[in-house]
């Protein structure tokens, strides 16, 4: 059932945090969430929280921890650092002798749908234990309850269809007008552990989760930074992590094609993990600050009743209004696939025989292809601990644009 928005239950700016997926990156936007409630003034977070959280793939896992400690000083993201740092790659991938003896058997499982398959490489029942028993699960609706935040919001992606989908629980239940587009679908539900594991399945690497009855997976596959529930959900202002390093996507231009070969395994399955996981942020953003001016523009043509007309024409025609949005963008000022493999090469040794052959070989062909398999798949708190340190300074840098997200 579709509500019309409701009244804010808290005064001033209504503040939104928008989660990117990314796999085992994931531990980058760990390290921003950890600057921000451990550095930023204690008396500044005491009086002013983030109302809405939206998550996808590892962000929706993020996004229900920070939901579920709500009720915590500084929402304990010190235990959020900790199941990031106490991954071993050796338990996360299935690159030992025995594991590889049974791939046949797995990729088989995988395409006769005999059995569900453990995960394609990555270990997914670990990862399963670890989302199940880190957050605590229940606190999220009590939090809501309480007046914590207002809304949660988890996107996935239904296999069958190929739709996306924003699962919203929210104080007063019911979803706000959503959009158009019969791709996107909105259902309120009380969200748990089993929404935040089908946002994080990503195809061939884990297995598709039902929910429902429905099959999905990893919700990045179309909306990997969930900017729009955000704004749908009412936000005044919004705060983007987003994953990838601002010059990745036009790093390599094109070599002389007298020097390539043939694309291997590894540069294949990288190119189409990057292809499924494309990040729409720097459109997304562009177009919020197109609206944006769009307002600006108008008061200054038309004088202050302009937004009050546009609008009225707006909620008629499409249930909702304009409003100027303030977004705070933070992402990776060094090039994570970079530093993934940097990490495989200086770690080789201690990473086991077939691990740290396989795992090397991957590295090669990301070093060649620059390709960013890798660093989805390398989920090793050493790994991590780097990717925390640069969220840190990221966060650090934008310290200004973040106190002023955070002020009424």
């Amino acid at each position: 059932m579709t509500e019309a928005p409701r009244q804010a239950r808290h005064d001033g700016p209504t503040r939104g945090l928008v989660l990117s997926g990314g796999g085992a990156r994931g531990a980058y936007e760990a390290g921003v969430i950890d600057y921000m409630f451990s550095e930023l003034p204690h008396e500044l977070l005491a009086k002013s929280r983030i109302h809405i959280y939206c998550g996808t793939s590892v962000g929706a896992i993020h996004a229900c921890y920070l939901a579920a400690t709500a009720h915590l000083p500084r929402h304990e993201v010190s235990r959020l650092l900790d199941m990031w740092r106490n991954l071993r790659v050796e338990q996360m991938l299935r690159l030992n002798l025995r594991d590889l003896l049974g791939l046949p058997g797995d990729v088989r499982a995988l395409f006769s749908q005999a059995r569900t398959p453990p995960g394609v490489i990555v270990n997914a029942r670990h990862l399963r234990e670890v989302v199940m028993n880190d957050t605590p699960w229940d606190c999220i609706h009590q939090n809501l309850e309480q007046g914590l935040f207002d809304a949660l919001t988890v996107t996935a992606t239904h296999i069958a269809s190929g739709k996306t989908i924003n699962f919203v629980e929210r104080f007063d239940g019911g979803v706000p007008p959503w959009t158009r587009d019969k791709r996107v679908m909105a259902q309120a539900v009380r969200i748990g552990p089993q929404h935040a594991l089908a946002s994080a399945a990503i195809p061939f690497l884990f297995p598709a989760v039902q929910v429902d009855g429905y099959y999905l997976c990893d919700g990045g596959l179309r909306q990997n930074t969930p900017l729009s529930p955000a704004l749908r959900l009412g936000v005044d202002r919004v705060l983007v992590i987003g994953l990838r390093h601002e010059g990745a996507n036009g790093r390599a231009g094109l070599q002389n094609p007298a020097e390539e070969n043939y694309p291997g395994p590894f540069l294949m399955m990288g190119k189409v993990l990057d292809a499924l996981l494309l990040d729409h942020l720097d459109y997304d953003i562009a177009r919020l600050e197109g609206f944006n001016t769009l307002l600006r523009d108008g008061r200054l043509a038309f004088g202050e009743g302009f937004e009050e007309r546009i609008n009225t024409i707006s909620q008629r025609m499409r249930g909702t209004s304009y409003r100027e949005v303030n977004a705070v963008t933070i992402r990776p000022s060094r090039d994570i696939g970079e530093m993934a493999t940097e990490f495989v090469f200086i770690h080789k040794p201690r990473l086991g025989k077939v691990q740290g052959y396989l795992l090397g070989k991957v590295a090669a062909s990301d070093l060649l292809s620059h390709s960013d398999f890798l660093s989805y798949l390398l989920f090793d708190g050493r790994f991590a601990e780097a990717l925390i340190a640069l969220g840190r300074a990221d966060a650090d840098a934008s310290r200004d644009k973040l106190i002023e997200f955070f002020k009424d």
